[in-house]
């Protein structure tokens, strides 16, 4: 039981670690079309990361399914005791590392394309804020408390 048991670990683990690879690959083309601002690249890299994302979620299913069938809970200390239990030689605790670091650092760059992409949109906003002649600075508050655009010296560019 052990032995098949890490068997299919290995195997699942070793899926894991091929699709995280990809997605990583997938985040730095992801960066590299935004600021290359490539629309078509971007919408490409966005499919390629959903579906990427949906292989991990059905790798997930079946690694719960897989220890719950084992008598382990599918949270990161059933898994951790599973592998005490049935790798004496540290083969599948050496995976599980990597597979957390690759997660990481997944997480790392797609935290880093959304602050990316939160630049490029308050740019976007700014530029627009413009062109309709309103201010593209935060608003300031009148003596009555209410917002106050009035003074920020702005004119819609079509009237400049």
């Amino acid at each position: 039981m052990q032995q098949a048991l890490k068997s299919a670990l290995t195997q699942l683990f070793d899926r894991e670690q091929h699709t995280l690879t990809a997605l990583n690959r997938i985040l730095a083309t992801e960066l590299e079309a935004l600021q290359a601002q490539d629309t078509a690249a971007l919408e490409q890299a966005a499919r390629d990361k959903a579906e990427r994302m949906q292989e991990l979620e059905g790798m997930e299913r079946d690694l719960s399914a897989l220890l719950s069938r084992a008598g382990y809970g599918s949270d990161r200390d059933g898994i951790e005791t599973c592998i005490a239990r049935c790798d004496h030689s540290g083969d599948l605790a050496g995976r599980w590392t990597q597979l957390l670091q690759s997660l990481q650092q997944c997480q790392e760059r797609n935290r880093h394309n959304g602050a990316a992409i939160e630049i490029h949109r308050r740019h976007t906003r700014s530029a627009l804020a413009v062109l309709r002649g309103e201010s593209p600075d935060p608003a300031t508050y009148a003596a009555s408390g209410q917002t106050d655009n009035a003074h920020t010296g702005t004119r819609p560019l079509a009237k400049a």
